[in-house]
């Protein structure tokens, strides 16, 4: 057994370990340039990305840069007992922190961690109860990433690992918003917005969360869209046509109906239901003729 002071032995090396350190160096350098930059500084276009839309909070850039160290610290395999004592802090806090904020927002507390460190003037302008308190989808997620950081390592359970099933919902939440901003919703925008999910944070846990996939790629996610049987072909042909294609459609149909007053809502839906058959059926049918040969 390795001596408590002996030196860190070197990682194991992960087919995808450079994509999960790249994720977890990004959600670091994003959490410390809205922190650094956008509160230190006021810089606004720093908090916010996209004029008008809510910006990220001050706690919520803090607690993305610990997600981040603490990805850094614990997707190697193999790591020392010392490294993986320093993932577990570092995984913990954002989990804790989101923890007592949500009890605020249940219970009616007031902590005052809401504006620690910085005062959230824009807040305050804006007439928010509660200025510089994350939204209440960021605390969920954050629970959830420390849930999915601490469980990295833990066993399978029927092929899944636990550990995917808590990154699963931190994607598909932070993607909704991403995919909100994308279509420009104005629930996302304005001082009625300012509970709201910001860009740049939905764009953090979708790095967290793939960063968290790929760090243990063995589970039963990437296992069936890696393989080489006819399952995992399948997966790879029809999931990124499945996903961009109606993302495409929908903008399309926002932008025909509604900006550019092409068509009223009736036509509109129609030709959106008729692209949408058209887009699947030709997706299967490709897909099963590339299986057939």
């Amino acid at each position: 057994m390795r001596a408590e002071n002996d030196p860190d032995p070197e990682p194991e090396a992960s087919p995808y370990s450079r994509a999960v350190r790249l994720s977890a160096l990004a959600v670091i350098a994003v959490g410390a340039i809205v922190l650094i930059g956008g509160w230190v500084f006021d810089v606004r276009a720093l908090r916010t990305v996209i004029p008008g839309a809510v910006g990220m909070k001050p706690l919520t850039a803090l607690l993305l840069a610990c997600g981040g160290i603490a990805l850094l610290l614990v997707a190697p395999e193999g790591i020392s007992a010392r490294r993986a004592r320093l993932g577990r802090v570092a995984a913990t806090a954002p989990g804790l922190l989101a923890a007592l904020v949500l009890g605020e927002m249940i219970f009616g507390w007031n902590l005052g961690i809401d504006e620690w460190p910085f005062v959230d003037h824009d807040g305050r302008a804006a007439g928010i109860a509660t200025p510089g308190r994350f939204a209440p989808p960021t605390g969920v997620c954050f629970v959830v990433l420390t849930a999915a950081l601490l469980s990295l390592d833990a066993g399978c359970t029927g092929r899944w690992r636990p550990s995917e099933l808590f990154a699963l919902p931190i994607a598909i939440v932070s993607l909704m918003g991403l995919i909100g901003y994308t279509y420009s919703i104005p629930a996302f925008y304005g001082p009625g917005s300012a509970t709201k999910m910001a860009f740049h944070t939905a764009a953090c846990f979708v790095a967290l969360a793939v960063g968290i996939l790929l760090a243990r790629p063995r589970g039963r996610l990437l296992a069936m869209a890696t393989t080489t049987d006819p399952g995992g072909v399948t997966v790879r042909r029809l999931l990124p046509l499945a996903t961009v294609g109606p993302l495409i459609l929908g903008w399309l149909h926002l932008k025909t109906v509604g900006a550019w007053d092409v068509f009223d809502l009736e036509v509109g839906t129609w030709w959106l239901s008729v692209a949408t058959i058209g887009g699947l059926g030709a997706m299967i049918w490709w897909c099963a003729a590339s299986l057939s040969r």
